[in-house]
């Protein structure tokens, strides 16, 4: 790899929605492959406290995770948007939206330059020992990143 005359920055200092939307958008294609399996098609499973309401994995992530961010999405860059099912409304406000007073992003959702990790940080874990070799990095500024 190398990087060469590259500018890094600034970060948003107005942030709509948490590190929650964005690590589990990230997390979709994984989630799909997941259920997408034979032997996990039918598995269907409950949350504590909430036995009667079993579900698959499928059912979980595109009947209520994906309507969810799908309108935590579309309040936070559509101006004026209202989200009308009040139980949809409770989850964007309690998962996603970013209630920071300065609205500044938090946790894993601030990078600068990042190399050793084949995806991205999951709130400060360091759950790889890979190591990138061979980067070359030259004139590269990184400043005014919001945390």
């Amino acid at each position: 790899v190398q990087l060469t005359d590259i500018d890094i920055g600034p970060s948003s200092n107005m942030v709509q929605l948490n590190g929650n939307y964005i690590q589990m958008r990230a997390l979709l294609p994984n989630l799909r492959a997941l259920y997408g399996k034979a032997e996990n098609a039918d598995v269907t499973f409950s949350f504590s406290g909430r036995k009667d309401d079993e579900m698959t994995l499928e059912e979980l992530v595109e009947n209520r995770l994906v309507p969810a961010m799908d309108q935590a999405f579309k309040s936070s860059v559509w101006n004026g948007y209202h989200i009308t099912d009040e139980a949809i409304a409770k989850i964007v406000d309690d998962v996603f939206l970013n209630h920071a007073s300065n609205m500044i992003p938090y946790g894993a959702v601030v990078y600068g330059l990042f190399l050793n990790y084949p995806a991205s940080g999951i709130f400060g874990w360091h759950v790889s020992d890979l190591k990138s070799s061979n980067a070359v990095i030259e004139n590269v500024h990184v400043h005014d990143l919001y945390h």
